[in-house]
């Protein structure tokens, strides 16, 4: 083998080192940025708000005698930024009188729940929107005892349910229960 020979194959394997080289920091930059490539996306997620009010109209009589009525009116604002339904709890604060009174509580738009013991308004209440009464008059019977007869109120005690997501107010506190036990 002349020097010539020995100079081209020299060459030759020099240039082929260099390929080498070249092809393996490519493929590897290429892997290496396969690897460590990242990219990041913003997932905003926001809280329903919805609140609401009791808005309560309350004349109470000048004296408490039998067979009197009294106007309550009560009914529920949505106060809140989303749409929502609506349950309301009427407590006695004493539960002599209660059987003694009457109250016309309004069966078109709310639904009694003889299990928890609330009214639930039927439809949804929109931003702003105030819903139908659930009451407007209580009145003490004519056979109420002397002795029932005491000063008394009639608590209220309202929640709300977001409507999005549900066709109905049944739907919505089914969804209510679920998302409750997750907590």
């Amino acid at each position: 083998m002349t020097a010539t020979h020995k100079r081209i194959i020299t060459a030759i394997l020099c240039i082929l080192a260099v390929i080498v080289t070249v092809y393996t920091f490519a493929v590897t930059e290429n892997i290496s940025a396969y690897f460590t490539d990242k990219d990041t996306k913003d997932n905003v997620l926001s809280v329903g708000c919805n609140t609401i009010e009791i808005i309560e109209d309350y004349q109470p009589p000048e004296e408490l005698k039998a067979g009197i009525s009294f106007h309550k009116d009560v009914r529920i604002k949505n106060t809140g930024e989303c749409s929502c339904y609506a349950r309301v709890k009427a407590v006695f604060t004493d539960c002599d009188i209660m059987p003694y009174c009457t109250i016309d509580y309004n069966t078109n738009d709310f639904v009694y729940n003889e299990t928890d013991g609330y009214y639930y308004c039927k439809k949804s209440l929109a931003k702003g929107e105030i819903s139908d009464s659930l009451m407007t008059t209580v009145t003490i019977s004519n056979d109420v005892p002397s002795e029932n007869l005491k000063d008394f109120d009639i608590l209220l005690y309202a929640e709300s349910y977001q409507a999005y997501g549900s066709d109905n107010y049944e739907t919505a506190w089914q969804n209510f229960q679920r998302n409750k036990s997750l907590i």
